[in-house]
């Protein structure tokens, strides 16, 4: 919220002055839609990328935007709709490619979703967000293997979203057997040195110890 204030700021403009300018130009409703967006009146927000879309009709991120919206509003139909047009408008927009794999995640098709997932991929190597979620994939599917490339990619690369997720993530991750083996990957990597290495490293234990202390007492 404050980022998206202080960018209103910087630019000089209050609300009503991007209200006038938006009449003519669509990149003042964007500014608005976000404004909205982290203000939670989601509605405004929709309204806004609409505007946008009319206005600028090949502008691929806010047909993105406007698809996450509806998906956070549980209309999952009406994102996918949004996302499809993001790619169409430009497929090289990989954060509708991953957007399309949760979709296809949710419903339960993890074949379609991964597809997605690696298209993203393609367009950008080591976009993280992807590549956590193949790996959460590959996890539940029990393709452990694949599950810790994955994962040991993202380390390697040094992903940011992936550091803040790492707490969430290994607490979901029971498995001793795959946290064992991922672990000794890990040690395998060349620079020691990283913070994020270390930090993931710090959690397996942890888990690791969490789940042997819990077989004791059961």
């Amino acid at each position: 919220r404050l980022i998206i204030s202080l960018i209103i700021f910087l630019l000089g403009y209050s609300i009503t002055q991007l209200k006038i300018y938006s009449l003519n130009k669509g990149r003042g409703n964007y500014i608005l839609a976000n404004y909205y967006k982290e203000k939670g009146m989601l509605q405004q927000a929709i309204k806004e990328y609409k505007e946008v879309i009319k206005k600028e009709p090949d502008y691929a991120v806010a047909y993105n935007d406007l698809g996450s919206l509806y998906f956070k509003l549980n209309k999952k139909e009406e994102a996918l709709k949004y996302w499809l047009k993001a790619i169409n408008k430009d497929k090289y927009l990989v954060e509708s490619y991953n957007n399309i794999g949760t979709y296809f995640a949710y419903k339960g098709d993890f074949k379609r979703a991964k597809d997605y997932f690696l298209k993203a991929l393609k367009y950008r190597e080591n976009y993280g967000k992807a590549l956590l979620n193949l790996a959460m994939l590959y996890y539940y599917e029990e393709n452990y293997e694949k599950s810790i490339n994955y994962l040991k990619r993202l380390i390697i690369y040094n992903d940011k979203d992936f550091n803040k997720l790492i707490p969430k993530i290994f607490y979901n991750l029971n498995d001793n057997t795959y946290l064992i083996n991922l672990k000794a990957e890990l040690l395998k990597v060349e620079n020691k040195d990283s913070k994020l290495l270390k930090k993931t490293l710090y959690y397996i234990d942890l888990v690791l110890k969490y789940n042997k202390e819990k077989e004791k007492n059961e």
